[in-house]
């Protein structure tokens, strides 16, 4: 009888042991997977904002407009960028609900507005099939 009730609580604790290893390394790729990804889109919104602080730079992608017009839209793409990164965040259940459903009526009010509306139409085939039907849905609303 003592040999049943130690075999069970071994397999019991090896139970826990390999839950717990495998919970382990799901948060272990998830934090590997946000750290990798906000290097990423720091190294694309420090591009796009050396394009907002010298315009001309954009040239290289777009010779039409002045350098204004041109600097507005690159400064559109880099919320688009961003608006990306969070709804990935979003998706991975890696952010706070509460904090998405700010960037939620943060991102709907931003692409309402006519400039970003216009440069969604588009911008949204570079973007991931999910977060363009995000954007879609909520320009609907």
């Amino acid at each position: 009888m003592t040999q049943v009730v130690i075999s069970i609580a071994q397999t019991a604790v090896l139970v826990f042991t390999i839950w717990y290893f495998v919970r382990q390394i799901g948060l272990l790729r998830k934090t590997l997977w946000a750290t990798q990804g906000s290097e990423y889109i720091k190294e694309i919104l420090d591009l796009d904002r050396m394009v907002v602080e010298n315009p001309k730079l954009a040239k290289v992608w777009a010779e039409d407009g002045t350098d204004d017009d041109v600097a507005r839209r690159f400064y559109v793409h880099m919320h688009f960028q961003y608006f990306d990164w969070l709804y990935a965040l979003h998706r991975e259940k890696i952010m706070v609900p509460s904090a998405w459903e700010t960037w939620e009526v943060y991102i709907r009010d931003f692409m309402k507005m006519p400039l970003p509306r216009d440069l969604w139409k588009k911008a949204k085939v570079d973007y991931e099939d999910g977060f363009a039907k995000f954007v879609d849905d909520l320009l609907q609303r």
